[in-house]
């Protein structure tokens, strides 16, 4: 083959080559984008659950190849090309939601940073912001549960047994539970588990509104900044209107990242059909 001949179909497959990792620079970038429009319309959907925290979707960019090998590799000489973007780590935002008042005594609501404790009927400890609690009978009594039927726990990571008249239960403004006799008085009988993390961002959704601490939520401590408010839950923190403006700058990057396969595919198409 001539040498004219060889660099033109050199310079064919390069261009095939570029024109592949185009596509792929568009499929991954559709890919991380439909990602973020999942988690967006997540945090749509759950505008009213009680205690629920919004969520972003952060992007990184992928690993730089050569496009060539020139002669002079010098680092300033700059020629190289990025294989697209792709979803990173999900952040949840723990900031905190109005309080919607319910006059419930079994309803109660985190003024602050912390969780209530949790424990699954497998003996799995969770944490949540969802303060509506309900009681569960069994053998021995009638415990403290929530929407789950997750046992709510005490400082001493106990269940917590209520062996009177529910409706008399009064909470402090640290967690402290008593029930009132006929007399008037009250009688204190547990304290709720109200902690928080060192770095709450490291904890892992696990759905219903719970999560469970990582290797990165660091130490687990009692929540000295949190107020108890009995008879009131906290709303999400989802903002609608933030939410939708995300929803649209996410379709954009969506349509633009197909738009590259859509040119990739075309160009492919033109070169196909070039004859020798």
């Amino acid at each position: 083959m001539p040498a004219a001949r060889r660099g033109i179909r050199l310079l064919e497959i390069e261009a095939v080559a570029v024109l592949i990792q185009t596509m792929y620079n568009g499929l991954h970038g559709m890919l991380s984008h439909q990602q973020n429009l999942d988690n967006i319309a997540n945090n749509i959907a759950n505008i009213n659950s009680h205690g629920y925290k919004r969520s972003r979707t952060e992007f990184k960019e992928t690993l730089y190849a050569r496009m060539l090998s020139p002669t002079d590799n010098a680092p300033q000489v700059n020629l190289q090309r990025g294989a697209g973007v792709i979803p990173s780590q999900t952040l949840h935002n723990f900031e905190q939601g109005a309080l919607l008042d319910t006059e419930r005594a079994l309803d109660f609501a985190l003024e602050g940073p912390g969780f209530f404790a949790v424990a699954t009927p497998a003996g799995e400890r969770l944490y949540t912001r969802d303060g509506a609690f309900y009681l569960t009978p069994e053998a021995d009594g009638e415990y403290l549960v929530d929407k789950r039927g997750y046992y709510l726990l005490d400082t001493d990571g106990a269940r917590i047994h209520v062996s009177g008249d529910a409706s008399t239960l009064s909470a402090d403004a640290r967690g402290g539970l008593s029930l009132r006799a006929e007399a008037g008085d009250s009688t204190p009988f547990a304290r709720l588990a109200l902690v928080e993390f060192d770095n709450p961002g490291g904890l892992l959704a696990t759905g219903d509104g719970c999560y469970r601490p990582s290797e990165n939520t660091g130490a687990l401590r009692e929540a000295a900044g949190a107020t108890l408010r009995q008879g009131a839950l906290e709303a999400s923190n989802v903002d609608y209107a933030e939410e939708m403006a995300r929803l649209i700058r996410a379709q954009r990057a969506y349509q633009l990242s197909s738009r590259c396969v859509t040119t990739a595919d075309q160009m492919s198409q033109i070169c196909n059909s070039i004859r020798s």
